[in-house]
């Protein structure tokens, strides 16, 4: 598998893959505090919470090694 990052630079997020059929915005605080929960449980926030996948999925190494970027 692999996984890529790349640049937003402005604009409404596109594409028709359906694996990316849900898109929606997280401000940093938001990825950041659903680190700090576990991986596929509800957290307490309920169910409009971001769940991120396990911490073996390169979904997640891409997402903590952009918050280790930005000095989360």
């Amino acid at each position: 598998m692999l996984g890529f990052t790349v640049p937003w630079r402005g604009g409404e997020l596109g594409g028709s893959d359906p694996e990316l059929e849900d898109k929606r915005w997280f401000a940093r605080e938001e990825v950041a505090d659903a680190t700090r929960e576990n991986s596929w449980s509800e957290p307490d926030g309920g169910g409009d919470s971001l769940l991120l996948p396990p911490r073996a999925a390169i979904a997640r190494r891409l997402i903590e090694g952009w918050l280790s970027t930005l000095g989360g």
